[in-house]
């Protein structure tokens, strides 16, 4: 019953403001007014592709945000980390710092897991190309046209792994008008860091030719200060990436775009924050040296090595006025080797990983799209492979060496249809439905303990070879496999599994004669069953099954105020069935599966243009996600919220052009964040799991610049009030007596100028 008055609250609401005249705009119309046509004031359309074609954001009867180059520069977001509190609903977290990320929207996620194999259920796409590895999410931001988010499962046009949602980055393409243009832009900041990005586009031949490259450079110290003699500083950046976008028009009907990237980095690992819990099993206290929050004491610090290329094929042929064939073809390449100090302690050895991971991934789709005047019909097939080839090695306790090893590879096949009709100028009709067969195998498994008698005479972690005949050992062990006496190893024998499912969508909207638009979508997402990402201390290779969501949403977009204010709300619940999480016990993390659980919430964005030199941004998001049914360790964990998703968020921003100042003007830019209280494990506040989790807090951002037709500077600064706290927790106590944390970035400040040509 709550959740019944929840939404019928949300509807009436959206309805007394779509149907208010005084406040909606006049005039009915396909599209929005463009800003100029507003005078002075207005909100500005903006168009995006979250229905993979180009509407109005306005129009689309569904849950997206979209942020385009003026809102990444204004607000500072220069990775794919700084989209938290930008986005409705989306949090970002991970165990590697800036690596791997994960993603989290309405409560969906993959909590604190850290393996390799785990597939975001967050679909992550670059120009609408599938990313299947996170080590190839930790995206550098740099020349994109816009960000689009879209919320809830999208099981129809995207399908793959998309049970929470969808990030899609779309890069500036050439436009082919005749000329050059392009831009140069330097910053420099706390910690010693130096930004340098660029881009140049040309055309060769104009309206048939271009090309644009682009290219991201970041470098910095470490924010968390090592006292450990002789050691760099934790948590740097160092990264350079690099964009080259070929697109030939030969005809009005053929379109085409070649897409080169490549990007590397070599960055410091981020710091283990050791909060002992008293048992004894650790001695290691911070307050022992002395530390701050911002300080650490640890040898052998590590570095997160990652490299990516990729190359992608897109065409686009118009086969008649309504009808076009649409393809994507993508290959994919990544390498990570992840090496980490674990214990935040000055004890070598103590605890040290290695996670060493090549991916390789290719994409395929062909679609028939047909944009009639009341007609929107797309169809598809798809097919999608990608394998790992992973090798982690582990030193525990200073005299114990775990190695381990396996590979895996993953074929996804879909079909898929979406049609959208319109009924007249108000009533519209959405019917998806996508079939997928998902098969993945798993081979080459096996994983040995290396032991040795005295941890003064242990090799050194970074250059021990892992031999599994190493002469000088006291024990090896294989926990998974075997070894011949002639030094043969035979593997587990390989596993495979298959799934299929259907899912889909359907949706009703209603537009009303001033534009407003009221919505209700009714939507089926998977995400493909997954092998144990970690075995090497002898555990089972587990398989969880696959998981499924259904999602019931309600919505409202109207144009208010004679069109200087946007607002949009929507209302869902969504039934979550055996969610993937990770259970850590002892020193390996399980693969589990959660039974079920539920998520609802409201989420409301207001945009407002009272004056051609104010523009601001309220977005409020509530959300109640928990597990119906959950025991972990014997734990009866049922009501329990899921990890990260905060009950409240809630985010304050806006532009203001101050004054003229020569041929420019002085624009400030403020942006509050508020995030309540959020949970990095399952069992919440019990279990002794109570400081695994990030207070609520508020964060404040602002840039200060100056803007000229060509030239910008700005100055910036991000956590103005340096609010400490985490961003990342995992349980630890068992095995080694504490809780493993890791550190959010503190304050930043700098300045960047820009030149455009």
């Amino acid at each position: 019953m709550k959740v019944i008055r929840i939404f019928s609250a949300a509807l009436l609401g959206a309805t007394a403001l779509t149907a208010v005249p005084a406040l909606a705009q006049d005039g009915g119309g396909d599209t929005a007014p463009a800003a100029e046509e507003q005078g002075t004031t207005g909100i500005d359309d903006i168009v995006v592709t979250a229905n993979r074609r180009s509407e109005s954001l306005m129009k689309v009867p569904v849950a997206v945000s979209a942020l385009n180059t003026e809102d990444l520069t204004r607000q500072g977001i220069t990775s794919s980390f700084d989209l938290s509190g930008s986005v409705p609903s989306l949090q970002v977290t991970s165990a590697f710092g800036e690596a791997q990320p994960n993603f989290t929207m309405r409560g969906i996620g993959v909590g604190n897991e850290y393996g390799a194999n785990q597939v975001s259920p967050v679909g992550v796409y670059t120009d609408d190309n599938y990313l299947s590895a996170r080590t190839m999410h930790g995206l550098q931001l740099y020349d994109l046209e816009r960000v689009e988010a879209l919320r809830g499962p999208q099981g129809t046009l995207y399908g793959r792994n998309t049970t929470g949602g969808a990030i899609n980055f779309i890069s500036n393409k050439p436009t082919l008008e005749p000329g050059a243009r392009g831009y140069v832009e330097a910053g420099y900041g706390r910690f010693s860091e130096v930004r340098g990005q660029g881009a140049i586009e040309g055309t060769l031949i104009d309206d048939v030719l271009g090309f644009r490259a682009s290219v991201n450079y970041v470098e910095a110290d470490g924010y968390v200060k090592n006292i450990f003699p002789g050691q760099p500083d934790a948590n740097s950046k160092d990264s350079i990436a690099g964009r080259l976008i070929i697109r030939a028009k030969p005809s009005e009907k053929l379109d085409m775009m070649l897409k080169f990237t490549g990007s590397k980095g070599k960055p410091t690992q981020a710091a283990a924050f050791h909060r002992n819990d008293g048992s004894g099993r650790s001695t290691y206290l911070r307050s022992n040296d002395n530390l701050s929050f911002f300080e650490t004491n640890q040898p052998d610090l590590g570095f997160n090595d990652v490299a990516n290329a990729g190359v992608q094929f897109n065409i686009n042929y118009e086969l008649s006025d309504t009808l076009s064939l649409q393809t994507l073809t993508a290959y994919d390449w990544s390498r990570q080797n992840l090496s980490q100090e674990g214990s935040g302690t000055p004890v070598v050895g103590f605890l040290q990983t290695n996670y060493g991971d090549v991916y390789k991934q290719f994409n395929q789709e062909v679609k028939l799209a047909y944009a009639g005047d009341s007609t929107n019909l797309q169809a598809g097939v798809y097919y999608g492979w990608d394998s790992i080839n992973n090798e982690d090695r582990y030193r525990l306790i200073k005299t114990l060496y775990f190695y381990q090893h396996y590979r895996q590879e993953r074929n996804s096949y879909a079909a898929f249809a979406q049609l959208d009709q319109d009924f007249g100028d108000h009533f519209g009709v959405t019917l998806g439905v996508r079939y997928t067969k998902d098969s993945n195998r798993h081979y080459d498994a096996y994983s040995f303990l290396t032991a040795f008698a005295d941890p003064a005479t242990s090799p050194p972690f970074s250059t021990y070879d892992f031999d599994p005949a190493d002469p000088d050992a006291a024990a090896i062990t294989f926990t998974h496999g075997s070894i011949s006496p002639a030094g043969v190893i035979t593997p587990e024998a390989s596993k495979r599994r298959t799934s299929s499912r259907v899912t889909g969508k359907v949706g009703i909207d209603y537009t009303f004669d001033s534009g407003a638009m009221l919505y209700a979508n009714y939507s089926r997402g998977y995400r493909a069953g997954s092998f144990a990402s970690q075995f090497y201390g002898g555990n089972p290779i587990d398989f969880v099954p696959p998981e499924q969501v259904d999602a019931y949403e309600i919505g409202a977009k109207t144009r208010l105020f004679d069109g200087m204010a946007t607002f949009t709300t929507a209302a869902f619940l969504t039934k979550y069935k055996n969610q993937q999480l990770n259970e850590v016990i002892g020193t390996t993390g399980f693969i589990r599966s959660a039974p079920g659980s539920t998520i609802k919430g409201i989420e409301a964005e207001l945009n407002v243009r009272p004056v051609s030199t104010l523009t601001a941004n309220l977005s409020v998001t509530w959300l109640d996600a928990t597990y119906d049914k959950l025991t972990l360790s014997g734990t009866n964990l049922d009501g329990n919220t899921l990890p990260n998703a905060p009950k409240w968020t809630v985010n304050v921003g806006a532009d203001w052009k101050i004054a003229p100042l020569g041929n420019g003007e002085i624009v400030f830019s403020p942006n509050l964040v508020y995030t309540s209280k959020q949970f990095f494990s399952p069992f919440n506040n019990e279990a002794g799991n109570q400081f695994l989790n990030s207070p609520g807090h508020v964060l404040a951002d602002a840039t200060l610049g100056w803007e000229g037709e060509q030239l910008s500077v700005r100055l910036w600064a991000t956590n103005i009030f340096n609010k400490k706290y985490f961003m990342y927790g995992l349980n630890l106590r068992d095995a080694f007596g504490y809780d493993y944390l890791l550190h959010a970035p503190p304050r930043m400040y700098g300045v960047t100028a820009r030149y455009k040509f």
